[in-house]
This record gives structure tokens, C-alpha cells and sequence, in this order.
């Protein structure tokens, strides 16, 4: 079945499960582990790559609004965003390259890999809060509970 809806304006539809729910399937469980399983079927499945190119395109709309509110050098990839990339990178980069406004620079910040890989959320978010808890402040206000 092939999905009713299209996930090409806001990004939140096609994260949010309405592009599985529009192929009769409930919001999954494990919403990494499902967009998984649609990434490596759209190998094989025409419905599955319509899917995974609609969410590439609204996720580089994404990634060309924040390069527009915060004009980083350059934009790194990681966790499921490399699969949709491998994917599909001319719908990501169509995306990214028609949500960025034209005078804020020549060209583009360059869109690459990270070097933490797949499990770069995970790693950044250790960091985090290691950075919270591993400063004079946080340090301090550990050794008093």
C-alpha cells in the first residue's frame, strides 16, 4: 500500500509516524528501530523509497533552517540521518539546498559525515551531560549530596 500523504512541507508529519500510519500501520513503538526497517526496505520497495526520499527532503528543510537561524561552517550527519543520506542524498539534498536563503552566503556549508558515526546522538548526549556534571559548578554541587 502506497502512502496516502505526502510529508514534503513541514517536517513534523513525516517524523512524527503520519507516513507510517498512512500505510494502515500504527505509530511504532521503537520509532528508530521502524525508520530502520523503512530506510533498508526502500531497497526493494517503491513505497519505502517514496517514504525515505519525502523524509530526506523534509529533514534537509530542517537542516536548512537551522544552517539559516545559526550559519555554522559546516553541517555534520550522524545516527539515522547517514541512512537517509546513503538513501537518497538527492532528495536530502534538494531539501537542504531550497530551505537555505540566498544571501547569507556564496555557497552552502558543506553537509559531511560525522566522524562519531551512527552513534553520534548517544555520544553527544553523554557529553553533555558530562560537561554539566564535570565542571567546577557541577562538580561542587555533587560533593555536597
Amino acid at each position: 500500500m502506497s502512502p496516502s500523504t505526502r510529508c514534503s512541507r513541514p517536517v513534523s508529519p513525516c517524523s512524527s509516524g503520519t507516513t507510517r500510519r498512512s500505510w494502515g500501520s500504527p505509530t511504532p513503538a521503537d520509532p528508530r528501530t521502524t525508520a530502520g526497517e523503512i530506510i533498508a526496505s526502500a531497497a526493494a520497495d517503491p513505497a519505502a523509497l517514496e517514504a525515505v526520499a519525502q523524509a530526506a527532503h523534509a529533514f534537509g528543510r530542517g537542516m536548512g533552517a537551522l544552517v539559516n537561524a545559526l550559519d555554522p561552517d559546516v553541517v555534520t550527519l550522524s545516527g539515522l540521518a547517514l541512512d537517509l543520506a546513503a538513501r537518497t542524498p538527492a532528495s536530502l539534498a534538494d531539501g537542504y539546498t531550497s530551505a537555505l536563503m540566498r544571501y547569507r552566503r556564496a555557497e552552502p556549508p558543506p553537509v559531511l559525515h560525522s566522524p562519531l558515526g551512527p552513534q553520534g546522538p548517544l555520544i553527544g548526549a553523554a557529553d553533555t551531560a558530562f560537561d554539566v556534571l564535570l565542571t567546577e559548578d557541577g562538580l561542587e554541587t555533587w560533593s555536597r549530596t
